[in-house]
């Protein structure tokens, strides 16, 4: 029998990610695995914000930065606050988002990441791609891609 001891859950604050967790936490709970939580802020933000930053206000930019990593493990508190404390890891990376989910499953000795996905489809598909597909593709163990029942929105939006 296959026993996890580690799953990695990118997120992207969606509600897919919500998804995602019930099925992390009912592997976690079964196996008494740790959850490693991560959000990925990708590094195009922080340049974006840097390029924008008008002359003099780089400190403003880099504050505006830090704050949207403080926020975004705020989040990710909120996320796992019901779970044990030992057992529960929440990361906030700058990177590329699949390079740095690959790469935090390597060093992590994670056995299974549990993505969401947003069913993109067609055109939107073509554009922006899939992170869950590019993570399969490298991932150094096994991913489960955790959809909404099969719809494409929320309910409710």
């Amino acid at each position: 029998m296959v026993a996890y001891k580690t799953l990695l859950v990118p997120t992207d604050f969606s509600h897919y990610t919500q998804i995602a967790l019930d099925h992390a936490r009912a592997l976690a709970q079964a196996f008494s695995a740790c959850v490693v939580l991560l959000h990925v802020i990708p590094e195009e933000s922080r340049e974006l914000l840097f390029r924008t930053a008008a002359d003099g206000h780089l400190e403003d930019a880099e504050t505006v930065f830090q704050n949207m990593i403080e926020a975004s493990q705020l989040q990710l508190e909120r996320f796992l606050a019901d779970m044990e404390e030992a057992r529960v890891k929440r990361l906030v990376l700058v990177g590329h988002p699949v390079l740095e989910i690959v790469k935090l499953a390597r060093s992590e000795g994670a056995d299974l990441i549990v993505i969401p996905t947003h069913g993109r489809t067609g055109v939107s598909h073509v554009l922006f791609g899939s992170v869950a597909e590019k993570v399969i593709r490298k991932a150094p163990c096994p991913v489960l891609v955790v959809r909404a029942s099969g719809s494409r929105e929320p309910q409710g939006t």
